[in-house]
């Protein structure tokens, strides 16, 4: 695709095509032991898939600056919007591991003390 530089729509619609055919890819042969990361996995993908659409429309296409302006506008929300969303997923995951530590420490610390008192 790079050795096109004359022809970015070219580019962009074999950018967009390769990401179709990963999303079908990832969804019929479920690659991922985690149902979970296939999920979000083609979320992130078609977020990508939407930002292409963006790229279509700066190639050339519109020549309007104020156009290209609310375009700019819209690709930076799409990307707001994918970092949102997998920020929310560290956090969730960073806090399920979080509950386990604390309950796997809780449980441990408790046995502990029935071990100690069936000593005495």
């Amino acid at each position: 695709m790079f050795a096109m530089p004359s022809l970015p729509g070219i580019q962009i619609n074999l950018f967009i095509y390769s990401i179709v055919w990963y999303i079908i890819y990832v969804n019929e042969t479920l690659p991922f032991n985690d149902s979970t990361i296939g999920r979000v996995d083609t979320a992130n993908q078609f977020m990508l898939l939407c930002s292409c659409y963006h790229f279509i429309l700066f190639s050339d296409l519109v020549e309007e600056i104020e156009i290209n302006y609310a375009l700019g506008w819209s690709l930076i929300i799409t990307f707001g919007v994918v970092v949102v969303f997998n920020v929310g997923i560290v956090f969730v995951v960073a806090a399920k591991t979080a509950i386990s530590f604390l309950r796997l420490k809780y449980v441990r610390r408790k046995a502990h003390r029935n071990h100690e008192a069936q000593l005495l």
